[in-house]
Order: structure tokens, then sequence, then C-alpha cells
């Protein structure tokens, strides 16, 4: 939808920013943002996820596999998963020097 908005105004089908935004349904601030190069709300916080996109990937896999084996998982089960799978994450050296 904001793709079509975007494809819309730069083929001048519509005056303006808000009306292009108003004929796809859309926050005029939103089109505006993305049309100065703006990323996604989530894209732009991904940093201060829990979980990486792969990680969440790894996670959601595996609650479905459980699932369709009959073995759904409760809230607190998942948080506990997230938890392992960023136990596992590699850990990033600040240090310059080798290790001793």
């Amino acid at each position: 939808k904001i793709l079509e908005a975007i494809v819309a105004y730069r083929n001048r089908e519509y005056p303006s920013i808000r009306a292009t935004a108003r004929a796809f349904s859309l926050s005029d601030r939103t089109l505006r943002r993305y049309l100065n190069g703006g990323v996604s709300r989530a894209t732009s916080h991904e940093f201060e996820q829990y979980l990486s996109p792969a990680e969440e990937k790894i996670l959601i896999k595996y609650i479905l596999r459980l699932d369709s084996l009959g073995n759904p998982i409760s809230p607190a089960f998942t948080r506990k998963l997230a938890y392992e799978i960023r136990l596992f994450r590699p850990k990033l050296s600040t240090s310059t020097s080798p290790p001793s």
C-alpha cells in the first residue's frame, strides 16, 4: 500500500502528499517519511529488539514445530526459549589483543 502510494505520488497522479495519502488511507506523515528515504518504525528500532530477526525466525519455527506435534507451549516457556536462544548468541569481542 505504501509502495503504491509512493509510485502514484511520483507519477504525479495526485497533486500533493496529503491527497495521495488520503487516497491510499495512509497518514501523510508516514508517506512523507517514506518519500524522504525513511524506514518503517519496526526497522528503525530493530537494534532494540531482544532477539534478532534470524533468532525470531528460529523461535517461531520451533514453536510451530512443537504445536504441529500436539505440544503447544505457554508464553512463559516461549520467554524461556527466547532467553536460551540469546544465550547462544556469539559474543562480540571488544578487545583488540589476542586472548591470553
